[in-house]
């Protein structure tokens, strides 16, 4: 295959303020880069939303997706190659550019397949995987009813991903503060939103895949970690068959699921499994992940040509510059009280500091208030898991912010996590 020359190619990021990690990589090999949020659905757009992304040296920030000019310095929707969706809810917007014979990097309407949990539990059904007890509930008060009769149990909800997280049922008594929060903020529609309610399942260890999807093909270059939910993630890259088979299993399975999507995009999945090597499919991410697409992003040196080759449907090798990864989630109670998040760290630490909702105003980066604690991801990569830890150790202590809290000591209990793996067979 001719080699492809991307910096003479455009790409556009669509996001929703989360993955400007993702437009800074592409601009390493595209010739021009720009990125686009959504502010502007609805009646009374609001700075914040508008904001994310907006000041980077990297890529340039626009407002508007389908625009023409005739001035080649300006962004015009007919000269961009490549279209990267990083992020759900634009599922529609996809399939129309597809038709428009446009290049596609992204879920498109595979999206439903994290968004649809009952869905994603019927077509795990259909491709013979094990599923766990399963209730489907429609309405709060009937939602509250059931869990007055059961304990030990996980409710999530499909769709509407900022109602609420997964969150465990111990008993009523524990759960009722969070059901008497979702009736307050639900208001008059608290029954017309469905609940899945799922059995515990008794894991050996959670693990799972991170990387793309090529039309339900994979490349033979892969990478595998843990994650310490909210807290790191650790990773190794390594061939696709060192994989544990539970992930093969499954990837496999979906594979015709995959083809009838034309699904080519990013693709990660939860995996839960037992004691006796049950695998348990409990979560379908449908776009870059976090974490760890701030890591791989910083292992990958051909990322761009995995998108671009991977919207025409070719599986492209990752090129990986290090063996290991990892990252920590930077959180500011500050930022999580609605305040405007100021964060400072040296020229260096560039690469590796990854932001989420921030912007640039007179050469200072802040974070956007979005109701959530994270600023972002500390990230390091290495040949050793003792240099990723060194390197991440002292990059923590150049990152300064008020409020700002970045605990080093979480990646042990993510090394610790992926060296439980060895007993299906990962050599970590």
């Amino acid at each position: 295959m001719e080699k492809i020359n991307l910096r003479e190619k455009t790409c556009l990021v669509v996001d929703n303020g989360q993955f400007h990690h993702v437009a800074a990589t592409l601009s390493k090999e595209f010739g021009k880069v720009y990125y686009y949020t959504r502010f502007d659905n609805k009646g009374f757009a609001s700075p914040n939303e508008y904001f994310p992304g907006y000041g980077f040296k990297e890529f340039e920030h626009i407002d508007d997706i389908f625009i023409y000019s005739d001035d080649k310095n300006k962004y015009s929707f007919d000269r961009v190659d490549l279209f990267v969706f990083t992020d759900l809810y634009y599922g529609w917007m996809q399939e129309h550019l597809k038709k428009l014979g446009k290049l596609v990097f992204g879920a498109a309407k595979g999206e439903r397949l994290e968004l649809d949990r009952w869905g994603f539990k019927s077509k795990l059904k259909e491709l013979g995987l094990p599923v766990t007890g399963t209730k489907k509930i429609l309405g709060l008060d009937k939602l509250i009813s059931h869990l007055k009769m059961v304990k030990n149990k996980y409710v999530k909800i499909s769709m509407f991903r900022g109602i609420i997280e997964t969150f465990h049922h111990i008993d009523y008594n524990l759960s009722e503060p969070v059901l008497t929060k979702l009736d307050h903020d639900l208001g008059a529609i608290k029954n017309e939103i469905s609940f899945i309610v799922e059995d515990e399942i008794q894991a050996e260890s959670e693990m799972g895949f991170d990387g793309f999807c090529i039309s339900g093909k994979f490349a033979k270059n892969s990478m595998f970690g843990i994650e310490i939910k909210d807290k790191a993630f650790f990773m190794k890259s390594m061939d696709y068959e060192e994989l544990p088979k539970q992930i093969r299993l499954i990837n496999s399975k979906f594979e015709e699921t995959f083809k009838e999507l034309n699904y080519n995009g990013p693709y990660s999945n939860e995996i839960r499994v037992t004691k006796s090597g049950i695998p348990y499919f409990s979560d379908f991410t449908a776009r870059f992940p976090e974490p760890p697409s701030s890591v791989y992003c910083s292992m990958i040196d051909n990322l761009g040509e995995i998108c671009f080759l991977g919207a025409q449907g070719i599986v492209v090798e990752p090129i990986f510059n290090s063996k290991y990864g990892a990252e920590i989630i930077i959180t500011s109670d500050w930022l999580g009280e609605g305040n405007w998040q100021s964060i400072e760290f040296p020229k260096e630490l560039i690469e590796w500091v990854k932001l989420r909702y921030a912007c640039i105003i007179y050469g200072k980066y802040y974070c956007i208030p979005q109701g959530m604690t994270e600023v972002g991801q500390l990230v390091a990569t290495g040949e050793t898991i003792e240099e990723v830890v060194g390197k991440i150790t002292k990059y923590a202590e150049k990152v300064k912010g008020y409020g700002i809290n970045i605990k080093t000591d979480y990646l042990q209990d993510a090394i610790n996590e992926c060296e439980k793996t060895k007993q299906f067979g990962v050599n970590f």
